[in-house]
C-alpha cells in the first residue's frame, strides 16, 4: 500500500493525490516540508540512523517526480544512547529549516543550515511536534494625553498607527484564509464519507 499526499488547489478548487516513492522506509513516520530553497514540496523520514530528505522536482522531459535531495547521518549528531532504536522525525518548522526528531523518549531539534542539535524535550507520550511562531503587535489604544496637551504623536504612537493599518489588512487576509479552510474541510468530509461508503475514488 502506497503512502500519498492529498492536494487541494485553492485556485481551481480541484483535488488530486501525490504518491510518495516506494522504498524500504516509506512506512516510517513522514513529515511534509518545503524544500530548502522554499520553492517546492518535500518530505523527510528516518531510516536506521539516517534522515532522508526528498524533494519534488521536474525532470528534463517535463515530468514531475520525487528525488532524494539530502541524507543526514544522525549517528554523528545525537548521543550514542539515543540510537538504541531507530529515531523518527516528528515535526518540521517551515521557514526556518528546523526538524524535530524523537530518539527513544527525547525530542531533538536539528537545524538544516548549521547542523546544530538541541535537546528540547525529555519524556514519553510525544507523537508529533507542531511548531509555531508568534508575534506581538504594539498596543493600539496608547495613552493620548500628550496629544490632548498639544504635543504631537510619539514615535511609539506612530508605529502603533502603522501596525493598526497592517493589522487590518492581515485580518482581512485571515478571514479569507479561514473561509478557504472551511471549504476544504467540507470537501474533505464529503470525500472521506464517499470513500468509507465505497462511492468515491482518488484521481
Amino acid at each position: 500500500m502506497s503512502v500519498a499526499i492529498l492536494k487541494y488547489d485553492l485556485s481551481t478548487l480541484k483535488m488530486s493525490v501525490i504518491y510518495l516513492p516506494l522504498w524500504d522506509g516509506y512506512a516510517r513516520p513522514t513529515v511534509l516540508m518545503s524544500t530548502e530553497d522554499d520553492c517546492g514540496l518535500g518530505f523527510a523520514t528516518v531510516l536506521g540512523s539516517k534522515l532522508y530528505l526528498w524533494a519534488r522536482e521536474s525532470g528534463h522531459d517535463g515530468d514531475v517526480g520525487w528525488a532524494q535531495s539530502r541524507v543526514i547521518e544522525l549517528e554523528t549528531l545525537l548521543p550514542a544512547n539515543a540510537l538504541t532504536i531507530s529515531p523518527k522525525v516528528v515535526g518540521f518548522a517551515d521557514g526556518v529549516g528546523v526538524f524535530f526528531v524523537q530518539a527513544v523518549n527525547v525530542i531533538f531539534s536539528i537545524d538544516l543550515k548549521s547542523i546544530q542539535v538541541k535537546k528540547v524535550h525529555d519524556g514519553s507520550g510525544i507523537r508529533s511536534v507542531v511548531p509555531y511562531m508568534g508575534f506581538c503587535t504594539p498596543a493600539l489604544g496608547a495613552d493620548a494625553s500628550s496629544e490632548e496637551q498639544g504635543a504631537g504623536p510619539s514615535t511609539e504612537e506612530q508605529e502603533a498607527d502603522v501596525s493598526s493599518e497592517e493589522l487590518g489588512v492581515g485580518d482581512h487576509s485571515l478571514q479569507v484564509r479561514n473561509q478557504e479552510l472551511v471549504q476544504v474541510h467540507e470537501i474533505l468530509k464529503l470525500l472521506v464519507h464517499d470513500l468509507l461508503n465505497g462511492e468515491g475514488s482518488f484521481f
